[in-house]
Parts: structure tokens; C-alpha cells; sequence
């Protein structure tokens, strides 16, 4: 004979509230997720630059010659970049494809950024004092700043070569504001 105890486990009917549970929990989240996940190539795409801006001035110390960081010729879109010597041999670079949408973008257009061999930053015809490099996500969202949602960062380099990573909502006086 068959003994009839209490059974284990769920009903159809519990499944289908802990399944629309659970899709309405990741309908919230979902905006949120997008952002966080913008966020993080934007950080990532200014921080390969950033340690390409440093490789190319390291270089220049160490090599005592001239060294030129250009991002990639065909775009600029994706934080691509190539450090040169002075023959344009290519010592180090960086893939366009890695970063996405995302922008670097240098105020003035795409420019060369030269180190010479004391790792000061040779000034084009019309120098500004300071180069930014803005990096943005514009496939996403606009910047902070413009109403989006992105937290866009900036990379400034000074004259003396000094390379720094800032974000330029930050308010004056903030270490980390531009």
C-alpha cells in the first residue's frame, strides 16, 4: 500500500508568481544595469589612454628622443591609440574595437601629443596650456553634465607632461575635478 505523506517541492501556480517575481525585479534593474555597464567602458576606454599617455612619456625619458601618442587614425571612436618613435614605427598600441561607442576625443580635434626627451609635451603652433581629452559614450547616453545619465571622464595633458585622469563634474577643489 501506498502511504500518502506531505509533498516536497513547488506547485505550478508558486513557480509562476517566483518567475513574475523575478522578471519584474530585472524590468526594474535593467535601466540601472545599462548605465553601470556604460560607465564601465567609459572607465576603462580613459584609463587605456591614460596608461598610453604614460607609456609614451616613459618612453621618451627612457629612450632620450622624441615620442608621439596619436589615437587611431580612422576614427578616434573606441579610445584606439598608437605610441610612435620618430620614424612612426609603431612601439605600442591599442585596439579601437575594444572600446565600443565610446569617444576620445581631444578639444581642437584629433592631434599628435608629443613627449620630448624630458618628458615635456613639445606645444604645437598655437599651444593651449593644457590638452583634454574627453571621454564620452554618446551610443548610450549623453554625459552628466548635458542631462544624461553617463559619467563622463577627462584626461588632461599639462605642457611639463604631467598626464591625470579627472572628471570634470567634480566640484573645484575635489582631487579628482579637472
Amino acid at each position: 500500500m501506498l502511504k500518502s505523506g506531505s509533498a516536497r517541492g513547488f506547485t505550478l501556480i508558486e513557480m509562476m508568481v517566483a518567475i513574475a517575481l523575478l522578471a519584474f525585479l530585472l524590468l526594474i534593474a535593467y535601466p540601472g544595469f545599462v548605465t553601470m555597464l556604460a560607465n564601465l567602458r567609459v572607465r576603462a576606454v580613459a584609463d587605456g589612454v591614460l596608461s598610453g599617455l604614460q607609456y609614451a612619456r616613459t618612453e621618451a625619458l627612457k629612450r632620450n628622443m622624441e615620442i608621439t601618442f596619436r589615437f587611431d587614425p580612422a576614427s578616434g571612436v573606441g579610445g584606439g591609440w598608437q605610441v610612435l618613435l620618430p620614424d612612426l614605427t609603431v612601439i605600442q598600441q591599442k585596439s579601437a574595437a575594444d572600446g565600443g561607442t565610446v569617444e576620445a576625443m581631444v578639444a581642437g580635434g584629433n592631434v599628435d601629443i608629443v613627449f620630448d626627451n624630458l618628458g615635456r609635451r613639445i606645444l604645437p603652433a598655437s599651444p593651449p596650456a593644457v590638452v583634454d581629452i574627453d571621454i564620452t559614450n554618446p551610443g548610450v547616453d549623453n554625459c552628466e553634465g548635458a542631462g544624461g545619465s553617463i559619467r563622463c571622464l577627462r584626461i588632461t595633458v599639462a605642457v611639463g607632461g604631467e598626464v591625470r585622469l579627472c572628471d570634470p563634474r567634480r566640484p573645484a577643489g575635489d582631487p579628482q575635478a579637472c
